[in-house]
Formats: C-alpha cells, structure tokens, sequence
C-alpha cells in the first residue's frame, strides 16, 4: 500500500500512457510489499525472461534490496497506474540500475503483462537514463536472453548507441552509451 505521500507525487507526476494514467516515481523502501506482489504476479515467462530462470518472483530480501536504494550509487524507479478504481496505486513496472563499479550501471526492466507493449517499458527506460545522466553513470549494461525481443527493441528504441558485448551461450551482453 502506497503512504498518502508517495500516492500524492505519483499523481502528481502522473502522464498519459495511451489512454492510461501512469506515473513514474522513485523507488522507496515503502514499495517492498507492492514490488514483491508486482514480481509474484508476472506470467511465468516474463519472469524468466526477467531472471533467466524459472522463479516465483522475488523475495522479501530481495524486495528490500530493490527498494531501499540510495538514488545515487544504485536506483531504481517504478511505474504505477494512477486511475480511479481498484487498480489504483498498482506498480506495473520496475527499473533497477545496479553499479558495476566502474563508471557502468546494469540495467534491468520488468513491466506487468497486461501493460506490456504500451510504452511503459519506454517510459521507464527513458526515466532511468536521466537518473544514470544524473549520478554521472557512463553506461548502462545489459545482459538479455537471446530471446527476450521486446527487452531488445526496448533497448534499440532507446535512442542512445548501442554496442554489442558478446555472448554467453543463450546470453547476449550490450551497453548503451550516454555520453552525448
């Protein structure tokens, strides 16, 4: 359950996705409950596309870890539908931007399956390269599936190069560049 403030900024920030009202906000460690309930509600493929595995969703270590970031060195960001009803309040996807201690962050996003291929992926992405811009991040990088397509055309929409950086078996690595 999002704290009155947390449901006031998200309002606040809220912007049309479609015919959608969705915000996206920082993460904050009040989001624990809801990003584990987000990860546990994902199909079973979009988790394993997530986590390169077969996985439950995460749990309450990991929802911590996720959610109690400092906005500097680590971030993160969700997304939340923000229309009258009872999906209100909802997280729908999730960002993370994990350092790798050398200037490079990973990157890594997960949108709910009933708001996938509606911009919210992009919305999100877009948020997370500011923040990376932000705390001086050089890079992103991401290590994909080789079959996750969306995550791929996600990533070459991002309007930032993008460089290959192998494979891995079914693996594949790439970096997008932010320096203008």
């Amino acid at each position: 359950m999002m704290s009155t403030a947390t449901r006031a900024r998200s309002h606040r920030d809220a912007a049309r996705v479609g015919q959608w009202t969705v915000s996206i906000r920082p993460i904050e460690a009040a989001d624990a409950a809801s990003l584990s309930a987000f990860y546990a509600a994902l199909g079973d493929e979009s988790r394993r596309l997530r986590f390169f595995a077969a996985v439950r969703g995460i749990d309450d270590r990991q929802a911590r870890h996720f959610s109690a970031v400092d906005h500097r060195s680590a971030d993160g960001l969700v997304a939340v539908h923000n229309e009258a009803g009872p999906d209100d309040g909802r997280l729908i996807g999730h960002l993370c931007l994990e350092p790798n201690g050398d200037g490079t962050s990973e990157v890594a996003v997960a949108v709910a399956d009933d708001w996938q291929g509606r911009g919210v992926g992009h919305r999100l992405l877009q948020a997370g390269i500011v923040a990376a811009r932000r705390s001086r991040i050089r890079s992103l990088t991401l290590a994909l599936l080789h079959e996750n397509t969306p995550m791929r055309r996600l990533m070459l929409g991002s309007g930032l190069p993008v460089v290959p950086r192998g494979l891995d078996g079914n693996v594949m690595g790439y970096q997008l560049l932010l320096s203008d």
